[in-house]
């Protein structure tokens, strides 16, 4: 992922104010306010060219500078918009490194590594730039401070890209001889160890990760329980559930 930022025009606050106590006392006697704020205010999905199959790009609106240190102070208005890429093709790696659980995994990111990626990121911030130089919203903004007018957008990219916080994949599931886990979530040559998490995804899908993550648990308690619930047993749940 990569952001883009605005300042805003006088005027506009965005959540730079969020610090000003009336809103922690807004928040404790109504639950209302800039408090309630998630950050991510709204959502788009984008195609990046107009031959991708389905959106690759998910845009996150948030009415403050993605920049900004929490605790550094007084915020200045201004509005960002990240840019997540959802079909990457840079692929890093999460290596055990020992048997010893207390030491650390090898972890490559290897993010931006196949040419593809940095293309796609580029076009997304370039089609930002056009949501946003199109009204209502033109008007509250006042000049582009990342990666700025003048800048090159792919240096940006390069200097700032970072992961979208929904890390997937690492121990995909799969019917090759290869993949860590197979089509019951089982780690292949472990006994009585599954995985059930987005790590388990042959690939990131095409939305956050939260809903995939919950329907992989769901079926991975439908596989224990097959396992270890008798037929009479089960049965008698049908008979109940019914």
């Amino acid at each position: 992922m990569t952001w883009a930022v605005w300042s805003l025009a006088p005027g506009y606050v965005g959540l730079a104010d969020v610090a000003n106590p009336k809103w922690l006392l807004q928040w404790l006697l109504r639950r209302t306010g800039k408090l309630t704020s998630n950050g991510g205010e709204a959502l788009a999905h984008i195609r990046s060219t107009v031959d991708a199959p389905a959106c690759d790009v998910q845009l996150i609106f948030a009415p403050g500078d993605a920049r900004a240190e929490p605790r550094g102070g007084r915020f200045a208005p201004a509005l960002s918009v990240g840019h997540s890429y959802w079909t990457p093709k840079s692929r890093g790696s999460v290596l055990i490194r020992s048997s010893d659980p207390d030491v650390p995994p090898a972890i490559r990111m290897n993010l931006l590594t196949e040419r593809e990626d940095v293309e796609a990121l580029v076009r997304a911030v370039q089609r930002t730039r056009e949501i946003i130089a199109t009204e209502p919203i033109a008007s509250t903004v006042e000049r582009e401070l990342l990666p700025g007018a003048r800048a090159d957008i792919e240096t940006c990219i390069t200097n700032t890209t970072k992961t979208t916080s929904h890390p997937a994949c690492s121990v995909a599931m799969g019917s090759e001889p290869d993949s860590p886990l197979d089509e019951k979530l089982r780690v292949r040559g472990i006994d009585n160890l599954r995985v059930a998490d987005a790590s388990a995804l042959p690939e990131i899908p095409r939305a956050n990760t939260n809903a995939p993550s919950i329907m992989i648990g769901e079926r991975c308690a439908d596989f224990l329980l097959a396992q270890w619930v008798s037929p009479v047993d089960d049965a008698a749940r049908r008979h109940q559930l019914s």
